[in-house]
């Protein structure tokens, strides 16, 4: 009841005060102890108690917070600090009063920060960069806070119509041409991060923005001699600009952060036959070039796109006169560098020299003279000339044993100055002694049969095994036999290895027994084995390339009849196609990459896998998705394992085979782990690929299909197709292919069922819809064999083959 009392008095108070202003303005309405104290005619409320005061509202900082648009100078006392707080909506902000003392300037214990010190540094010119930099304080050391920057553009100096420039918020600017002949000044918001925030704008005065004229290379011209290494350098005066030029040198490869530089090369004065020089090898982006020999007798000219210390550049280039043509330096003599030889030394080893010629006046080489040497050491110490070793070959004999052996050359040119220096190299290794060995009783071991007409190189190498007793060097050669025949040279340790010999020559006819070779080795002892080359032929149907080792039998898989090729694969015809033929490994399996173990069948010639390929390609070890909906995602190298919980497309990969052999399905990509060339080995293991359009009609073919029918895109096919599969509808599997029914992954995500079909990639790339692969189908409905392109993105199986 006291304290609504106390409220309606000084509403009375107040409502009193103000009909008093407003009525007697020039009054003081005077309150308390009104007969000792005189009325002070600055206030218009005068309250004069000596043992009673004024109590303010009083609240906590929450409840402050919540006042609804404080009005300015409100006044409270402040319980959570026990502080009287007053609001300032200057600042919009609640500002603590307290006893300063004696000084009025400490009248407010927080203050708002400031920005002082304001500059800008830069050119006022159009393309040029300014920065405007400022100093922060605050009274009370508050951090600072969000503090914003603006630039602003005005029309006069004296800031006629300014504008805020769009965009323009940090504390660099880059003068636009709209800015070209307007003034423009930069202006800080300063801001604390706590306390009193918001700071006074601070501005800079407003400076008359030019224009910036561009920089140039002006006098350019080639200095330098025109001749073959001699250097050349692009002489100019630079202008413009900031007028300071920006000197960074190039990066490799024409990288430019200062002026830049092309210099260029032509068959004429008039620019005839123009190129840039880095065409030619060399690096010539910078201010200097030296020409080298290719550029002899051309042309040369530089051109330069200046550029100032502000980042302004030329548009275009500025080109030189041409200068040259270029000639070739003073007579001198040819020299010789990248002197060596190989192999490692080794006594009975042939070793062949190299070396690099080169001759300043461009003189053709001559007949440079040549000496193999015999040294006690690396350095070349005790050197002696060998006897008759003369040529770019030598074969190191017993005497070189425990030796250093070096070749010199002694480089002489046709015309001009003719004869150089001799440059001579010692290989840093000691000559091995002779080597003592005996060929073992293992089987030769023969990477791909033979045929006629093959010109043979290192894909044609075969093994042989030898054991060595004592380490050295040894060499193996052979007669030429059918017309080709093998050399090599080894630096051997001891033990049981194998080595590998390579073929040259071109073999000259189909020889169906193979061709019987005797190997001569060279050690302490003189070594021969008897080795046959087995042969495939080579026919007017097709080609049968045999790429399995330890081959026992040569192999003539000729179908006279196989002539015509299939019109939807993208050779016109499998005539003189690559078909593979081969045995089985040994124990008819294969190990793939990991680890799974895959039982093989020999069909007409050919090796197969018995089940479908279950491997994760290594190019896509990373695409194993969880799902792949009903979203056409696209070629992208998926693989994995048939879902058969639904077939609409709503489940993403199984997580396990869905039975035992099906193994993965695979976009083609990933079949292909990558590749794109026909019969490569993609996901399939070491010596084994994925087969062709070809290869897989072969085989067709061999049990029963038809040229007649591989001309069609479907048929019944009854036959082939039960003989292939080992389940489904009539199903013989007499081929021992033993296919199961596996499904299909289409592009929109929707498994099929794996009741219905077994589909097989090709390697075999087709043009139909932007990008496809032939594919063979074996149906269980029919049952018949379905063949076409199917878009890569598809998944299906894959069957490995035999190289």
């Amino acid at each position: 009841m006291k304290n609504k009392n106390i409220i309606k008095t000084l509403m009375f108070i107040l409502v009193a005060c103000s009909s008093f202003a407003q009525v007697q303005k020039a009054q003081t309405l005077q309150i308390g102890n009104t007969s000792t104290n005189t009325t002070n005619s600055s206030a218009v409320l005068q309250i004069d108690d000596t043992e009673r005061g004024l109590l303010v509202p009083r609240m906590t900082s929450t409840q402050r917070n919540a006042i609804a648009s404080p009005a300015n100078a409100l006044l409270i006392f402040n319980t959570s600090n026990n502080s009287f707080e007053v609001f300032k909506t200057t600042c919009s902000c609640w500002v603590t009063v307290y006893d300063g003392g004696n000084t009025a300037a400490a009248s407010l214990v927080n203050t708002p920060p400031s920005a002082s010190n304001l500059n800008i540094s830069g050119k006022f010119m159009v393309g040029q960069t300014a920065t405007f930099t400022y100093e922060y304080s605050d009274a009370q050391n508050d951090a600072q806070g969000l503090t914003s920057i603006e630039w602003q553009r005005a029309s006069t100096a004296a800031g006629g119509d300014p504008v805020t420039i769009a965009g323009a918020n940090a504390t660099t600017y880059t003068f636009q041409p709209g800015d070209l002949s307007t003034y423009v000044r930069a202006r800080v918001f300063p801001r604390a991060a706590t306390g009193v925030l918001n700071g006074v704008v601070a501005t800079t005065g407003w400076t008359l923005v030019e224009s910036g004229t561009t920089p140039t290379a002006n006098n350019l011209v080639v200095t330098g001699t025109t001749s073959v290494g001699s250097v050349l350098t692009a002489s100019y005066t630079f202008a413009g600009g900031t007028g300071t030029e920006n000197t960074t040198p190039t990066t490799f490869g024409g990288t430019t952060s200062g002026t830049s530089y092309v210099w260029q090369s032509a068959n004429s004065n008039s620019g005839d036959g123009i190129n840039n020089v880095d065409l030619y090898g060399a690096f010539a982006y910078t201010k200097t070039y030296t020409p080298q020999n290719d550029l002899l007798g051309k042309f040369i000219r530089v051109s330069v796109r200046a550029k100032d210390s502000g980042g302004l550049q030329a548009t275009n280039f500025v080109n030189s006169p041409w200068v040259g043509p270029l000639t070739a330096t003073v007579e001198s003599a040819p020299v010789v560098s990248n002197v060596t030889f190989s192999p490692a030394p080794a006594v009975a080893l042939l070793h062949t020299a190299s070396y690099t010629y080169y001759d300043a006046n461009f003189d053709p080489e001559g007949t440079s003279t040549f000496q193999w040497y015999r040294a006690n050491d690396a350095s070349g110490a005790g050197a002696e000339a060998i006897s008759g070793a003369t040529s770019l070959t030598y074969t190191a004999g017993p005497a070189d044993g425990n030796k250093f052996i070096g070749f010199g050359v002694t480089p002489k040119a046709l015309t001009g100055t003719i004869t150089g220096t001799e440059v001579r190299y010692f290989n840093p290794n000691m000559v091995l002694p002779v080597a003592t060995f005996t060929f073992t009783a293992s089987s030769m071991r023969q990477l791909p049969f033979y045929h006629a007409s093959r010109a043979m190189n290192a894909s044609n190498a075969i093994q042989v095994e030898v054991n060595v007793t004592a380490a050295g060097g040894m060499s193996i050669s052979s007669p030429v036999v059918n017309g080709y025949s093998f050399a090599g040279n080894f630096t051997l340790a001891t033990g049981t290895q194998w080595l590998t010999l390579t073929p040259t020559g071109t073999q000259t006819a189909y020889n169906s027994s193979g061709d019987l070779i005797t190997l001569t080795g060279l050690g302490t002892t003189t070594e021969t084995k008897s080795i046959n080359i087995k042969h495939v032929r080579f026919g007017s149907a097709f080609t049968a390339l045999f790429n399995g080792f330890n081959g026992t039998a040569n192999v003539d898989n000729t179908l006279a009849t196989y002539t015509t090729g299939e019109i939807f694969s993208n050779n016109s015809a499998c005539t003189n196609s690559l078909i593979s033929a081969s045995t089985c490994p040994s124990g008819n399996t294969v190990t793939g990459v990991s680890g799974k173990v895959y039982p093989t069948v020999l069909i007409n010639g050919q090796c197969w896998m018995k089940t479908n390929l279950d491997e994760i390609p290594s190019n896509y070890a990373s695409v194993t998705p969880t799902s792949w909906l009903n979203t056409q995602i696209g070629h992208v190298g998926q693989h994995g394992y048939l879902n058969t919980a639904v077939t609409n497309g709503t489940a993403g990969w199984a997580s396990t085979e869905p039975a035992t052999n099906i193994g993965r399905l695979y976009q083609w990509s990933a079949a292909m782990n990558g590749a794109t060339t026909e019969r490569a080995q993609g996901a399939c293991p070491q010596g084994w690929h994925v087969p062709s359009d070809c290869e897989w009609r072969y085989l067709f073919h061999g049990i029963g299909m038809s040229i007649a029918e591989q001309n069609t895109w479907f048929n019944s096919r009854g036959a082939v197709s039960q003989k292939l599969r080992s389940e489904g509808t009539g199903f013989t599997n007499s081929s021992g292919f033993s296919a199961l029914n596996n499904g299909a992954r289409w592009i929109d995500g929707t498994f099929s069922a794996i009741t219905g079909t077994s589909s097989y990639w090709t390697s075999t790339q087709t043009i139909w819809n932007g990008g496809s692969a032939a594919f063979h189908m074996l149906n269980n409905w029919g049952p018949s064999i379905f063949t076409e392109s199917w878009r890569y993105d598809r998944a299906i199986s894959v069957r490995c083959l035999r190289d």
